[in-house]
C-alpha cells in the first residue's frame, strides 16, 4: 500500500518483536520478511523498520518500564509525533501533513540498491 498505515504496521510490528525477541532476533527477522526486490517499496519498508528500531531502542528503559497498556497507548502518539518530523518514509501520502520523502531517504536508496547489485 505504501501509505501512512504500512508505515504504522511496520512500527508496530517492530515494537512486538523487540519486546519479545530483543534487538538481534528483531532484525533478523525483519530483515528475512522482506523479499529483497530492488523496487522501492521494499526499500521504504527497510528503511521504515530501521527508524522503528532507532525510535524504540533509544528510548529502550522507557519503553521496556511502560504496562502494556500505556504501550498500546503510546504506539499510535510517538508513531504519529515520528510521522510528522518525516522520520518514516510513505510514498502514497493520504494526509496532507504527511511529508514526502526526504532527499536523505533517496540517497539512502540509491546506496542500498548499490549494495544489492554488488
Amino acid at each position: 500500500i505504501d501509505d501512512e498505515s504500512d508505515a504504522f504496521r511496520h512500527f508496530v510490528t517492530t515494537a512486538l518483536l523487540l519486546f519479545d525477541y530483543g534487538e538481534t532476533t528483531t532484525r533478523l527477522l525483519l530483515l528475512s520478511h522482506e523479499d529483497y526486490q530492488r523496487d522501492i517499496s521494499t526499500l521504504m519498508d527497510l528503511y521504515n523498520n530501521e527508524a522503528s528500531l532507532k525510535i524504540f531502542i533509544s528510548n529502550w528503559d522507557q519503553w521496556r518500564k511502560m504496562s502494556l497498556v500505556m504501550r498500546e497507548h503510546m504506539l499510535y502518539e510517538t508513531f504519529q509525533e515520528h510521522l510528522k518530523r518525516g522520520n518514516f518514509v510513505v510514498l502514497r501520502r493520504k494526509l496532507s501533513t504527511t511529508p514526502a520523502p526526504s532527499d536523505a531517504f533517496y540517497r539512502w536508496a540509491h546506496g542500498s540498491l548499490r549494495r544489492k547489485m554488488n
